[in-house]
């Protein structure tokens, strides 16, 4: 059954954020509060939603059918 999941893929804006912020860590004691910050935001930004089926991104996660296998995703 196909679904949408979150998969982590590289992002160029993800990875420098999370750079940033491993950075920071070590500017002790704001930076180590701001990289903490800028490690969660890259992290976050770094996943994508993709098809189960076929691997191709998903824009919207509200979707009904994949527009690249045309599989048809069950709600959960």
């Amino acid at each position: 059954m196909p679904k949408i999941i979150r998969k982590r893929k590289t992002s160029g804006v993800g990875l420098i954020l999370e750079l940033v912020g491993l950075i920071l860590l070590f500017v002790f004691p704001l930076g180590t509060i701001f990289g903490i910050a800028f490690l969660i935001y890259g992290f976050n930004k770094s996943k994508k939603n993709v098809c189960s089926e076929c691997g191709n991104k998903i824009e919207d996660k509200d979707v009904k059918i994949c527009p690249f296998c045309k599989a048809s995703f069950a709600k959960v």
